[in-house]
């Protein structure tokens, strides 16, 4: 039997209930202004880069806003985890920090600016202690 190649296109998958909880993110402290959409991040496939600087699921940061799509998401681990609801929005938080902020030239999307918005909310530190427990690479200022 011969290996074939095959390429297989995992596309990201939306969920009714990260929905909900980025409308309620938005609304409580975004006045309503997020525009991103939310999607699980698909699952990678044995052997393929998850993206451009890790190699593993793990090393994956547990959340990523993509600025062309804007799309926020959320890793697959946090789906079958028993995340807890207050991890999940800090993640919804800071990557709608990005969803709002303008994007800088040199690439430096974490600048003093967002990092004093970013502290603001009310569980990160909680929120930054659960995902470091779980193995996720976060930022912490």
């Amino acid at each position: 039997m011969t290996a074939h190649n095959t390429h297989i296109t995992l596309k990201p998958v939306s969920d009714p209930y990260l929905t909900d909880l980025l409308d309620e993110v938005s609304d409580r402290y975004f006045e309503n202004t997020l525009t991103a959409s939310i999607a699980w991040r698909a699952p990678p496939q044995t052997g393929m880069r998850y993206s451009v600087i890790a190699d593993s699921e793990i090393e994956v940061p547990p959340s990523t806003f993509d600025v062309k799509n804007e799309t926020i998401y959320i890793h697959p681990f946090l789906r079958n985890s028993k995340t807890p609801k207050f991890v999940l929005m800090y993640l919804m938080y800071h990557e709608g920090l990005h969803n709002l902020q303008t994007h800088p030239k040199d690439g430096n999307c974490h600048d003093d600016d967002f990092k004093r918005k970013e502290v603001l909310y009310p569980k990160r530190g909680k929120a930054i202690a659960w995902l470091k427990k779980k193995g996720f690479p976060v930022v912490d200022w």
